[in-house]
């Protein structure tokens, strides 16, 4: 009964996210909307911590894994990708890196035989495969703690694997695997919760996050646009990799408004979270940043909810606060900065 009730909290914030985005028409998803919502209702009293704090601590720690059946689909984008690996793998990857790079500087200065057999064609056994997968994944990564041993690359690896072996279209999977997709937006809700918990630190560096924030936004985005078109990327391509950094609300938005492919984009969000959440920590232990809240913050802004979800995972729910701000800060100013550079730079 506890549950239901907090979960009807974190739904009811989620509604409101949606009606704020109808009413006003703002660029943001309304999962972000409700997050910032059900904070600001937490630091007002209305609603009190107790009330929403063992679910949203669930949902927040297991966010990654609602990211599960979007990376399964980048299997319906294969044909694209292959035409033009090098541009968007490079593209992505140096541009992922690099936002965190600013961040920190910034923060710190300021198939038909199992078809007809109908196993692997059942919406039920494929939700039971992807649960199964990622608990043993999860195991696995944290008993040998590898890099290359992340559940959410791992279960993605293996589903697309098994779906292409035993030819079931994504269509078939889609039908169980909506069933996880469906609570990622509740976990975003979730967010703010950690959130709140840092709301004082948050404003006294308000001004430092914001110049932070903006410098790796840009640097996303004039990176990923320059490296591509540097190895031949098509304007089509490059349109659909210059929001990349954000979540798949925003990054499809911005793609289409600017011309792009947002299916391609989509592909490329999970591909950059699950790269950015892999490599992140290691790539600022090595340039010596340790400040959680440039850490956090170049977690969330880079890598968005997966690097936001890692960051909870590996390093707790204050740098988890962190990323979700990063993460929603760097969503508004990609959405209303991504047009206006790529006009500057002539795209």
């Amino acid at each position: 009964m506890i549950v239901i009730f907090q979960l009807s909290i974190i739904f009811a914030f989620l509604a409101l996210g949606e009606l704020t985005v109808w009413l006003t028409g703002i660029p943001v998803p309304s999962s972000v909307v409700g997050m910032l919502l059900l904070a600001a209702a937490l630091q007002g009293g209305v609603v009190k911590l107790r009330q929403v704090e063992g679910t949203a601590d669930f949902l927040v720690r297991n966010l990654g894994f609602f990211f599960v059946p979007a990376g399964v689909g980048l299997m319906e984008h294969f044909g694209l990708i292959r035409e033009q690996w090098l541009p968007i793998v490079v593209a992505a990857a140096v541009s992922t890196v690099l936002p965190g790079g600013f961040i920190s500087y910034v923060e710190n200065i300021c198939r038909a035989m199992v078809e007809e057999s109908n196993i692997l064609g059942n919406s039920y056994v494929l939700l039971a495969l992807t649960f199964a997968v990622f608990i043993v994944a999860s195991r696995l990564s944290r008993r040998w703690g590898n890099v290359f041993f992340n559940p959410i690359l791992i279960t993605i690896v293996v589903l697309i694997a098994v779906l292409k072996l035993g030819g079931v279209s994504y269509s078939s999977y889609a039908a169980g695997g909506d069933l996880i997709s469906f609570w990622l937006k509740p976990a975003v809700v979730a967010l703010g919760v950690p959130l709140y918990r840092q709301l004082a630190s948050i404003r006294r560096q308000a001004l430092f996050i914001l110049m932070a924030e903006l410098a790796g936004c840009v640097a996303g985005i004039v990176s990923v646009v320059l490296v591509a078109q540097w190895l031949g990327a098509s304007r089509e391509v490059v349109l659909s990799l210059a929001s990349k950094s954000v979540t798949t609300p925003i990054a499809m938005e911005v793609t289409q408004a600017v011309g792009g492919i947002p299916a391609l984009s989509a592909a490329v969000v999970v591909c950059v979270g699950i790269f950015g959440g892999m490599t992140g920590f290691r790539v600022m232990a090595i340039s010596g940043v340790r400040s959680p809240v440039a850490q956090g913050l170049s977690m969330g802004t880079a890598a968005h909810a997966v690097g936001t979800s890692m960051a909870i995972s590996a390093a707790g729910y204050r740098y988890g606060a962190w990323a979700s701000l990063g993460l929603t800060v760097n969503g508004m100013l990609t959405a209303m900065l991504t047009p206006s550079i790529l006009s500057l730079m002539g795209v």
